[in-house]
């Protein structure tokens, strides 16, 4: 038998939009430059996509940022004017740009992503065994839930 659903109350929808500004500015997503890196948040994300997904095209990355196919070619603009990635002709087909990263964008990732793990380490550390997990799952699920509450929003 499935659990019940309990109610979502309009304090609890309070007391999570609350938490969602605080989480974005904790994160330091409201700044938009990350200082020690020389980087925008956007371009801090960019880099460990394309790290992730190598030969990536821009409207591809666009779709993982979840931007406009205009903001993701002036941001893999800048990425580039910064030579943090490189652009290679796709040899099935000449219209498609691939993009990678070069060895100047590899070492940025690398700083992003050092900072990043001190940072949620240190902040993990703060927490037992038990409410660690819980932030990883309950992270996890609202993710979840606002993706498809985002896929079903589009397809209606």
């Amino acid at each position: 038998m499935p659990a019940k659903r309990q109610a979502f109350s309009h304090e609890d929808l309070n007391d999570l939009r609350e938490a969602q500004r605080n989480l974005v500015r904790e994160l330091g997503f409201l700044d938009g430059y990350v200082a020690e890196l020389q980087a925008t948040n956007v371009q801090c994300h960019a880099l460990i996509e394309i790290e992730m997904r190598d030969g990536i095209t821009s409207g591809e990355l666009g779709e993982v940022l979840l931007i406009e196919k205009s903001t993701a070619s002036r941001l893999v603009n800048g990425l580039k004017s910064k030579n943090w990635i490189r652009l290679k002709t796709d040899k099935n087909d000449s219209r498609r740009k691939l993009i990678s990263l070069t060895a100047k964008g590899k070492n940025q990732v690398a700083r992003a992503h050092e900072r990043a793990n001190k940072e949620a380490t240190a902040a993990m550390k703060l927490l037992d065994g038990e409410q660690q997990q819980a932030v990883i799952t309950g992270i996890s699920l609202y993710e979840e839930a606002l993706r498809k509450y985002r896929l079903n929003r589009t397809s209606s």
